[in-house]
């Protein structure tokens, strides 16, 4: 609660957070997760960085309620529940992708990418990784951006993928030095998922052809949840659909991961 009663909010925006409840309630939930999107957006935008980051928090808190969730009688039924539902999940998405022309022989370990920032201030980038439709958190990886300034997404994704990438290529001894050093990063993704759309599934392809690799790359827009492909086709697929579930929960993941990054950043750039 927002505390109306001891005039920590304004009654303007006490009826906006009401307003949004009842419109959770009633199942908009993605036209108060656009509305939270922009509401942060502007804020950054007029340098607002505190409200911009209660805004942020309260949009991971929607995500997580929106998440599915399980009764103990389910899985008392069956103890395999979420492997078997990452799985089903897994072989819908591949599926789905066939048909787009990405002929995906297994789908095993897919990465997702995202990007933190503020009107490009303290930007950084997010590495989740998922095996069989299950959440891998001791090969997830952060990033700070070191080449690209400013609010530039795309270029962001382009600098952080080459750097990944730099893991897996051995085809010189540098390269080959850090694959030994980690070898669960040096695993190569069977599909590469990043937030966003066309510009930044075209810079994340961008960065693999100049590495001389070939992997698969989605992207999955925000306001419409279409999936986008390199090629240029976007996906729309049913809300209840299993692939498009499982493409939901890694980006959220990945978005969470990204800014609490970001938001540790800005903290220790107030105290140090």
């Amino acid at each position: 609660c927002p505390a109306p009663c001891q005039k920590a909010v304004s009654p303007a925006d006490y009826k906006s957070s009401i307003n949004q409840l009842k419109s959770f309630i009633r199942g908009r939930k993605r036209l108060v997760t656009e509305k939270l999107m922009k509401e942060m957006k502007q804020s950054a935008a007029q340098l607002d960085f505190e409200k911009a980051e209660i805004l942020c928090h309260r949009l991971e808190l929607l995500n997580n309620l929106k998440t599915a969730k399980y009764s103990p009688r389910e899985f008392l039924s069956n103890p395999n529940l979420i492997s078997d539902r990452g799985q089903r999940e897994l072989d819908k998405l591949q599926a789905e992708l066939t048909r787009t022309g990405y002929g995906i022989k297994g789908l095993k370990r897919i990465e997702a990418y995202d990007i933190s920032n503020l009107n490009g201030e303290k930007a950084v980038a997010a590495l989740v990784v998922f095996e069989d439709g299950l959440s891998v958190k001791d090969q997830y990886r952060r990033f700070r951006i070191k080449t690209v300034f400013g609010p530039d997404d795309p270029g962001m994704i382009k600098e952080v993928i080459k750097r990944r990438l730099v893991y897996i290529d051995s085809r010189n001894s540098q390269n080959a030095e850090k694959k030994r050093k980690d070898q669960s990063f040096s695993k190569r993704p069977d599909l590469i998922l990043v937030d966003g759309g066309i510009g930044q599934v075209s810079a994340a392809a961008a960065a693999m052809r100049e590495a001389g690799m070939s992997i698969p790359v989605i992207g999955l827009e925000k306001k419409m949840e279409l999936i986008v492909t390199e090629m240029g086709h976007r996906l729309r697929l049913p809300g209840d659909n299993p692939g498009l579930n499982l493409l939901r929960r890694i980006r959220d993941e990945a978005h969470r991961f990204a800014v609490s990054y970001h938001r540790n950043l800005r903290r220790r750039s107030v105290f140090f």
